[in-house]
């Protein structure tokens, strides 16, 4: 047996105790729901998910915290669809037309994190762009841009959003300069509500954002400010936390 058989053959088994392990969680699951609905309490508690998650990325071994967290994140959403499910329970989808709910802004804005918090809410899945950019080009897109240029990076940004012009029902977290071509925001707003993440400049985190490091980020935000202006639907002034940036803008797209 080869040394990658070896491997996979440890892969399949660790595979294996995680279904047992998440059947066994699922049936926990079910008794819990039969719980709150007894007490008529609702499926989703934040706090609870919150500090759990919080725990969790302090027990997780370095230096899979972040990792660890998403996987919990994942499995607290699939418990409560199941609990729903356990209720009869059928949530309204906020967004209307079941349209894609389209997140535009600068680099460091908070864009990925309030989609996920959107994901949770919504049950929808989220998508964030920049990570299929990353799959897709196989390397650092820092050493992309260095090698190829901004124009080759682009080309493949424009590439990968027009999988989504015919779809609908998704969170998508976009680049920051996805509203560089005009082909973009007609691509994403055919199923979309464009949402403009607004954040001041102080607060933006831009450390490992190669575009947003090659120049001033004032200079960046001047060029694009009027972009994304023209792009969105909504605009939401990002200066809370996730979990409220969330609920804000549910009740914004419900107001539309």
């Amino acid at each position: 047996m080869s040394t990658l058989e070896s491997y996979r053959e440890q892969i399949d088994s660790v595979d294996r105790e995680l279904l047992r392990l998440l059947e066994q969680r699922m049936t926990i699951s079910e008794k819990i729901a039969e719980v709150k609905r007894e007490q008529g309490l609702p499926t989703f508690d934040r706090a609870r998910e919150n500090s759990k998650l919080g725990q969790v990325k302090k027990d997780a071994a370095a230096p899979f915290g972040e990792y660890a967290a998403d996987l919990f994140s994942t499995l607290f959403d699939l418990s409560k669809r199941y609990q729903r499910f356990l209720r009869g329970e059928t949530d309204p989808d906020p967004i209307p037309g079941g349209r894609n709910l389209v997140l535009i802004g600068m680099p460091g804005s908070g864009k990925t994190t309030i989609g996920k918090e959107l994901g949770t809410l919504t049950g929808r899945a989220v998508i964030d762009t920049d990570e299929l950019i990353k799959a897709a080009i196989g390397c650092n897109p820092g050493d992309y841009l260095r090698e190829h240029g901004e124009e080759a990076f682009r080309k493949i940004e424009s590439d990968l959003l027009t999988r989504f012009r015919k779809t609908t029902g998704l969170i998508l977290s976009t680049g920051g300069g996805a509203v560089l071509r005009s082909e973009n925001v007609e691509c994403l707003r055919e199923h979309g509500i464009l949402v403009w993440i607004r954040r001041p400049l102080e607060d933006l985190d831009i450390q490992g954002r190669p575009l947003s490091q090659q120049k001033p980020i004032e200079e960046l935000y001047a060029e694009r400010e009027p972009l994304y202006r023209d792009a969105a639907d909504l605009i939401l002034d990002n200066t809370s936390s996730p979990e409220e940036a969330a609920d804000l803008l549910l009740l914004l797209v419900k107001a539309m």
